[in-house]
């Protein structure tokens, strides 16, 4: 008695600082409950528990010691998850399983016969279990009944301090259980990935697909068509497409041109380069445009007298419809370094950046490695916090790959070569799920059938923004579906880049045969910082979204269309219409 009197004045101390140290950290959960932060936050929760375990060795309540030597334990076991992204290295489940005997030892000679005590030896069991069958999902279930039952406990025998205690390591075990995903999928009993996370609001998800996809294929040969024939005719009209099925390839459509185009080698060529092996078989139908169009596009009037502006002959759009840009400023911004080497921001809807990024670096890598085939697909989803992102909530990527590679090789793969150069600090921890459906050695053409123009959203804006009423490859420049698109991108990205808003929209709409647009409306989504009028005023003074124009200003009579085929049209410095334009009258008071 005299002993826990003597130790209680460094014990009281001790309880209040582990308190005080556990609010801390559920402040900073609450405030600021970012991927990267998480680590920062669990070892807080761990120095909590640790002074509250002091105390409890100064007052000999071993019940105490074994619960938040416990919770010790397993703050620690999730951050090294966290930073290993659900891999379990051996040394952890070694140190748990020593943790796991020294408890036992101490419950046996001290407290065999307070039955709680056995509770928390078999708490302490159930994370050593989860760290020898490599499985953190199980892990974390069991630690979270646990945890749930002794704050029961506590209630029960009113005990107070250690329901707080306990309740900071059960907040700290949700944190971490909010990005828990299964590492390796068991395909015969599980399909998804399981995740729970109290404080998101939306998650948002995008799509992008390597160039063996089919309808990717299809838009690469067909964007190959067209710059061949503005290569020798920069007029040109076209719009032939294909189709593709095993070794059959279906090139079709019209195309209105000088130009001498070798349909079937330009095939053959691009398919060889793509992967295939195979002798296709094409079957080729093309016909002229129609003369009335070609005429509604050149601005020819029925009495034979076109329209002439400043010397020159307007152009016409060559269909109705209408399109959307956008921007949104939620990439990450570029270093002055990269801002000196000419590179613009992207402006861009993350999940189908990094999408697209991910596909990019497989792209590379495969072609270093035969084992790996062309045709693959990736799904990003981000979680958002309103409109802040908050990390990355799941990467879903499928690849192609040749008989006898197992799945853990293509895991780790995927994970070493092509997620890890592309993910920073900024978008951990990544619970990938690599091909669930299992093997996937049938590939391209013969896995699937493919059409240009059916990805239209991997090339927009992954879903993030709306999409018009057409796609792009294949149209030359006088498709509106695809000129005034790149336009009213290059408009609503200037309007963000010059911080009149975080978030724009354009919405241009066009008639056959006219020069001019039918309307133009820009949406802000309560995102602006200067006033609408303002932004309105901007575009007008600034960008003029005639065909004739649009045409001109980006120079899009010339052979640019086969890269933009893949990894996206939007978002990528190389093109004009990503570029930042010059102010050519200043109509507000942001620049």
């Amino acid at each position: 008695m005299d002993i826990l009197l003597w130790h209680m004045p460094v014990a009281l101390p001790l309880f209040i600082i582990s308190q005080v140290v556990g609010v801390c950290a559920l402040a900073c959960l609450f405030c600021q409950y970012q991927m990267k932060s998480k680590v920062k936050i669990l070892w807080i929760f761990a120095l909590a528990n640790v002074f509250y375990t002091l105390a409890c060795i100064l007052l000999f309540d071993w019940v105490g010691v074994g619960v938040n030597g416990l919770a010790i334990i397993r703050n620690i076991v999730f951050i090294v998850l966290l930073i290993k992204k659900d891999r379990i290295p051996l040394w952890v489940s070694v140190a748990v399983l020593a943790s796991f005997l020294a408890s036992a030892a101490i419950i046996m000679v001290f407290v065999w016969n307070y039955w709680f005590n056995w509770v928390v030896l078999a708490g302490q069991f159930l994370l050593y279990y989860g760290c020898w069958c490599k499985s953190a999902h199980r892990m974390r279930i069991c630690h979270s009944i646990f945890a749930l039952i002794y704050i029961y406990h506590c209630y029960y025998t009113s005990n107070w301090v250690h329901m707080a205690a306990e309740a900071m390591a059960v907040v700290s075990v949700i944190l971490f259980y909010s990005r828990a995903h299964i590492k390796k999928l068991d395909i015969a009993r599980i399909k998804t990935a399981h995740t729970f996370d109290p404080f998101v609001t939306r998650i948002v998800t995008a799509e992008s697909v390597n160039i063996g996809h089919p309808d990717k294929t299809c838009d690469v040969i067909a964007d190959s068509f067209l710059d061949a024939a503005l290569a020798q005719d920069p007029s040109a009209q076209m719009a032939v497409e294909c189709a593709i099925k095993n070794d059959h390839l279906f090139i079709y459509g019209e195309a209105t041109t000088t130009a001498k185009i070798n349909y079937e080698k330009i095939a053959r060529d691009v398919l060889k380069d793509i992967g295939y092996t195979c002798e296709f078989k094409i079957t080729k139908v093309i016909s002229e445009q129609s003369p009335e169009i070609n005429a509604a596009v050149k601005n020819v009037r029925p009495c034979g007298a076109p329209d002439v502006e400043n010397g020159e002959l307007p152009v016409a759009a060559n269909d109705q419809g209408f399109v959307y840009g956008y921007a949104v400023n939620e990439t990450p911004e570029l270093t002055q370094q990269e801002l000196a080497a000419g590179k613009t921001p992207t402006l861009m809807p993350l999940p189908i950046m990094l999408a697209h990024k991910l596909m990019r670096q497989y792209d590379e890598y495969r072609k270093t490695d035969p084992r790996f085939f062309p045709d693959a697909k990736c799904q990003v989803s981000i979680e958002y916090n309103k409109k802040k992102v908050l990390g990355v909530h799941t990467i879903l990527i499928s690849v192609s790959h040749a008989e006898g590679v197992t799945h853990d090789e293509i895991e780790n793969v995927i994970r070493d070569k092509v997620i890890d150069p592309v993910m920073d600090n900024n978008y951990l921890p990544i619970y990938p799920i690599i091909n669930p459906s299992g093997a996937f050695t049938v590939w391209g053409s013969f896995s699937d059938s493919g059409c240009v123009g059916r990805k239209i959203v991997v090339d927009t804006y992954g879903g993030a923004g709306r999409v018009g009423g057409g796609c792009f490859s294949s149209k030359n420049s006088t498709k509106v579906d695809r000129s005034a698109a790149y336009y009213a991108r290059y408009a609503a990205k200037n309007v963000v880049a010059k911080g009149m808003a975080d978030e724009c929209e354009i919405q241009v709409s066009y008639g056959i045969g006219l020069t001019e647009p039918i309307s133009i409306y820009i949406e802000t989504f309560g995102t602006h910082k200067v006033e609408r009028t303002q932004i309105e005023q901007y575009v007008k003074d600034n960008f003029n979204f005639t065909p004739s124009n649009i045409i001109k200003e980006l120079d899009l009579n010339r052979p640019i269309y086969k890269d933009t085929a893949c990894f996206g049209h939007f978002g990528r410095s190389e093109f004009p219409w990503e570029q930042i334009k010059q102010t050519v009258k200043q109509s507000c008071s942001v620049e």
